[in-house]
């Protein structure tokens, strides 16, 4: 399904559900937006206060946050349905409305060059194609001021090594077979021996209570060990890498326990800095420096 139009059908359920958790613990399964928007405002707190863009900012909570800090906070989207959300939660709170302004990352001509000390980019970068990505980077290059940092969030490629199901077989059939094997029969055939040795090889569901938007919509992840390098000649360099989203057990068996999904949430933030959230959290943030 095209990404702006998955996203734009979402604007309902996001509604409901983003940054819901701790008034609806008994109905939502994690407090993913929260403990995302914490991590940021930490990163934050380290920053010298300026003028900042959210760029893909959703429903606006984060620009809200950073209004609320003190921040000259601005923010785009390319949904109009998330824009009309986020300009009225601003208008709730008696900020102007048109901080937010309809654009995609991808092309933010509405901005002159260099008007931003710190870029937040959180849940989009994961959804374009290379050449996308590359021209989003490109805007952020420009828009930024000397030595302006960007705040980038990432899906974690490497916690598939630790879900041991279908994603688990695929990491092993993108990342590790063609690094030893150069004929495409071989590595489908050791493939298909890797998903014998899963017990759940078909996991998780595609629909239902612990389904993943993977199956929905195109999205791509990161390997941590390696993104550094890789925006380098975008012209950024890393200075930060923060976990969130941690699993402190395999995904698979919050079926059957889900209690075991509630007890990382009270160690996110001692471990986002640990090397454990190599493989056990699902997402990165990266903080990245214009070089």
């Amino acid at each position: 399904m095209d990404v702006g139009r998955y996203w734009e059908g979402e604007v309902e359920t996001h509604r409901q559900t983003a940054y819901r958790y701790y008034s609806r613990p008994d109905e939502l399964r994690y407090p993913y937006f929260e403990v995302r928007r914490d991590r940021v405002m930490e990163i934050l707190n380290g920053l010298e206060m300026g003028k900042i863009l959210d760029a893909g900012c959703g429903g606006g909570e984060i620009l809200l946050e950073c209004l609320r800090r003190g921040w000259d906070a601005h923010g785009c989207d390319a949904s109009p349905g998330m824009v009309d959300w986020a300009r009225q939660q601003l208008t709730r709170e008696n900020y102007d409305p048109l901080r937010i302004q309809r654009a995609s990352i991808t092309s933010m001509s509405l901005y002159p060059d260099q008007s931003f000390d710190v870029i937040v980019c959180l849940g989009v970068l994961e959804y374009l194609n290379p050449t996308d990505e590359r021209n989003a980077f490109s805007e952020f290059r420009r828009t930024l001021k000397p030595g302006g940092n960007l705040i980038a969030g990432n899906g974690n490629a490497l916690f598939d090594l630790t879900t041991f199901n279908r994603f688990t077989v695929a990491f092993f059939q993108e990342y590790f077979l063609p690094k030893f094997f150069r004929d495409q029969e071989e590595i489908e055939s050791i493939s298909a021996m890797v998903k014998e040795l899963i017990t759940h090889p078909e996991k998780p569901d595609r629909q239902g209570k612990y389904s993943t938007t993977r199956d929905q919509v195109y999205s791509k992840s990161e390997i941590p060990f390696t993104y550094g390098a890789k925006v380098q000649p975008y012209g950024f360099q890393e200075t930060e890498q923060i976990f969130y989203r941690f699993h402190a057990t395999p995904p698979l068996l919050f079926e059957k326990k889900p209690e075991y999904e509630k007890v990382s949430i009270a160690l996110e933030k001692e471990y986002s800095r640990h090397w454990i959230g190599y493989f056990l959290a699902t997402g990165f943030i990266s903080v990245l420096r214009k070089s």
